[in-house]
C-alpha cells in the first residue's frame, strides 16, 4: 500500500515536470549549444570543420531533427520515449530477476508475485521521476545517455539470463554495444561503467552456469572472458565508426583529430566533492538515492548477514544478489566518481547514477521486506514504511515546486530569452537595409539556432566566455602554430579577432565585447534601436560594409 501511494505520487511528479520540460524556454544553456550545432549540420557543417565545440560529433547528429523543426520540445519527446522504454525494460528485468530468487521459508505465490510487481513498478517510476527532477532534467543530453545505459544493462541481462536463440542473443549484444558506443561518444564519463557492465554479465552468467552444472556438491565457476573482449571490441569499433565515418567521407579527418586533441584538455578546475555536496543540497530528490547507496551494502554485507542466512536465500540466488549489489551499488558508482575526479562535475551529472540507483532501491526494498517477514514485528515495519513515505514525499515536493511548474506550463517562461530573440528579429523585419545581413551574437546560441544564423567561425557561447576569461589560453598556446578551420584566439587576441572576422552586425550584452567594439569605432559604429522590452542589447555595424 505504501509503495503504491509513492508510485502514484512520483508518477504525477514525472508527468508534471516532463510537461514543463516540453513547454519550457528555460533550461541548461548546453541545450541551445546542442540545437545550434544540430542546425549547422543541416547546413552541411560538421563540428570542428567550421566552428569549434567542446562536445562530440554524435551530439550534433542527435539534435539535427529537433533543430530542423526548431523545437526543443521534440527533443524532450525523444528523451521521454527513451526513458519510458528504459524504465519498462527495468521493470521486466526486476520482475524476472527477483522471481528467480529462491527463499527457503514459505510465502504464498500470489503475495510473492504481487510484492515483486510493486517493487518493480516503483523502481521503474522512480527512474522516470529522477530523470525529470535531477538538474538538467529530460531536456539535457544526460537523461538520454542514462536511459541508453539502462537499456544496455537490461539487454545484456536478457541476452544471458533468458533462453533465447543464439541469433537473437547476438542481436541483443550488438544492439547494446551500438547504444554503448553512442552513450560513451556523447558522455565519455560513462566509459568505465559501461565497459564493466560487460564484466557484470559474464560474472553473473558464470555463477549461473556453475550452479546448473555442479557435481558432487562442488561448483566449478567458468567465466566467458571471450565475451568481455568481444564486448570491448564491439563498443570501441562502433564508436570509431559513428564518429569518424562522416569526417572520412567528407575528407575532414584532420578537423576531427584537431577537435579531439583540444577537447582532451581539462579547462575546469574545482573540488569535485565540494561541487557534489553543494548540488546535493539543492536537489533533495537525490537524498533517498544517496541513502540507498549507503544502506544497501551495510544491510546486505555487514549488518544483516546472519539474519539473511537464517531466512536463507538459496546459494545460486545469493550469489546473483551479491554480484548485482556489488556492481550496481558499489563498483559502477565508484567508477563514475573516478571519471568525475579525472575531469570535473556539474549538478546535472548526477543523472548518470540513476540506472544504478533504481536497481539499488529495488534490492533495498526487496531485502528489507523479506527481513520483515522473518524477523520484524508488524508495528515496527509499519512505522518504518510510514517514515519512508514521509521522507520520500517531502524530498519530492520540496525539490521542484509542482505549482511553479504548472505556472510555467500554462503561463510560459524564458521571457528574457524570447525578448532577445524578438529584438534581433525586429532589426531585420523593421529595416529593409538589414534583411539577410549576417550577424554574430557572441553570448547567445539561442538566437542563432532560432534564426538559422551561423556564428561565422566563432565558438559557441561558453567557449567564447572561457576565451574571454583566459581559460583557453593554455590549450590554445599548446597548439600554437597549428592551423585550424575554426577561430580559437587567446584572450589578448579576442578583440582583434572580432574586428578582423566578425560579420556585418554584432549584437552583444557583454561588457568585454561592448568595450572592444566601442573602442574600435573606426571599424564599427554603435547603432541606436528602440528597445521596447529593455533587453539591454547593443548593436554594432561594420563601417566598411555600410549599405547606401
Amino acid at each position: 500500500m505504501y509503495f503504491l501511494f509513492l508510485s502514484a505520487l512520483y508518477l504525477i511528479g514525472f508527468v508534471v515536470q516532463s510537461s514543463r520540460d516540453f513547454f519550457s524556454n528555460e533550461y541548461d544553456h548546453d541545450v541551445d549549444q546542442f540545437m545550434y550545432f544540430g542546425s549547422r549540420l543541416l547546413n552541411g557543417e560538421l563540428i570542428w570543420t567550421e566552428e569549434f565545440d567542446d562536445k562530440s560529433p554524435v551530439v550534433q547528429f542527435l539534435f539535427a531533427v529537433p533543430a530542423y523543426f526548431k523545437s526543443t520540445g521534440l527533443w524532450v519527446l525523444i528523451s521521454i520515449f527513451v526513458a519510458i522504454l528504459a524504465s519498462s525494460l527495468l521493470y521486466l528485468m526486476i520482475v524476472d530477476s527477483f522471481s528467480k530468487i529462491e527463499i527457503k521459508y514459505n510465502i504464498s505465490r500470489i503475495n510473492r508475485i504481487n510484492r515483486i510487481n510493486r517493487i518493480a513498478i516503483f523502481s521503474a517510476i522512480l527512474y522516470l521521476t529522477l530523470q525529470a527532477y535531477i538538474f538538467g532534467s529530460l531536456i539535457h543530453i544526460n537523461s538520454f545517455c542514462s536511459s541508453l545505459n539502462l537499456i544496455i544493462i537490461c539487454f545484456l541481462y536478457f541476452a544471458y539470463n533468458k533462453k533465447i536463440r543464439p541469433r537473437i542473443k547476438n542481436s541483443f549484444i550488438i544492439f547494446a554495444s551500438l547504444l554503448a558506443a553512442i552513450s560513451i561518444s556523447v558522455r565519455p564519463y560513462l566509459t568505465l561503467p559501461i565497459i564493466f557492465t560487460g564484466l557484470w554479465v559474464i560474472v553473473r552468467s558464470g555463477f549461473e552456469s556453475a550452479y546448473k552444472e555442479k557435481s558432487n556438491g562442488l561448483v566449478n565457476i567458468r567465466f566467458n572472458y571471450g565475451f568481455f573482449i568481444k564486448w570491448i571490441f564491439l563498443v570501441f569499433s562502433f564508436g570509431i565508426i559513428i564518429n569518424l565515418t562522416p569526417y572520412i567521407i567528407t575528407n575532414n579527418t584532420e578537423a576531427i583529430l584537431a577537435g579531439l586533441r583540444i577537447n582532451s584538455f581539462e579547462l575546469v578546475k574545482h573540488n569535485i566533492f565540494l561541487r557534489q555536496y553543494i548540488n546535493l543540497g539543492r536537489n533533495p530528490i537525490l537524498y533517498p538515492v544517496l541513502l540507498s547507496f549507503i544502506l544497501l551494502p551495510y544491510i546486505w554485507f555487514i549488518s544483516c548477514r546472519r539474519r539473511l542466512n537464517s531466512f536463507s536465500i538459496q546459494k545460486k540466488s545469493y550469489s546473483n544478489m551479491n554480484i548485482d549489489i556489488l556492481f550496481f551499488t558499489l563498483i559502477c558508482p565508484l567508477l563514475l566518481e573516478i571519471s568525475f575526479i579525472s575531469r570535473h562535475f556539474w549538478g546535472h551529472y548526477f543523472n548518470f547514477f540513476t540506472p544504478y540507483a533504481s536497481i539499488t532501491f529495488a534490492y533495498l526494498i526487496f531485502i528489507t521486506m523479506h527481513i520483515d517477514d522473518y524477523h520484524t514485528a508488524g508495528l515496527v515495519t509499519s512505522i518504518r514504511n510510514i517514515f519512508l513515505v514521509i521522507i520520500m514525499t517531502v524530498c519530492l515536493l520540496t525539490d521542484r515546486g509542482i505549482i511553479n511548474s504548472l505556472d510555467d506550463i500554462f503561463l510560459g517562461n524564458g521571457e528574457a530569452k524570447i525578448n532577445e530573440l524578438e529584438f534581433v528579429r525586429s532589426i531585420s523585419d523593421g529595416n529593409s537595409d538589414f534583411k539577410s545581413i549576417e550577424f554574430l551574437f557572441p553570448e547567445n546560441n539561442y538566437v542563432h539556432w532560432k534564426l538559422s544564423q551561423s556564428r561565422h567561425g566563432f565558438p559557441q557561447k561558453i567557449v567564447y566566455r572561457n576565451i574571454k576569461d583566459g581559460k583557453m589560453d593554455e590549450v590554445i598556446n599548446t597548439y600554437k602554430g597549428k592551423e585550424f578551420n575554426f577561430l580559437l584566439p587567446v584572450k589578448e587576441n579576442l578583440c582583434q579577432t572580432l574586428i578582423d572576422y566578425a560579420p556585418t552586425l554584432i549584437i552583444t550584452k557583454d561588457q568585454f565585447t561592448y568595450k572592444c567594439l566601442q573602442s574600435n569605432n573606426n571599424h564599427f559604429e554603435n547603432l541606436n534601436f528602440e528597445d521596447p522590452k529593455a533587453t539591454g542589447l547593443h548593436v554594432f555595424k561594420r563601417i566598411e560594409q555600410q549599405i547606401n
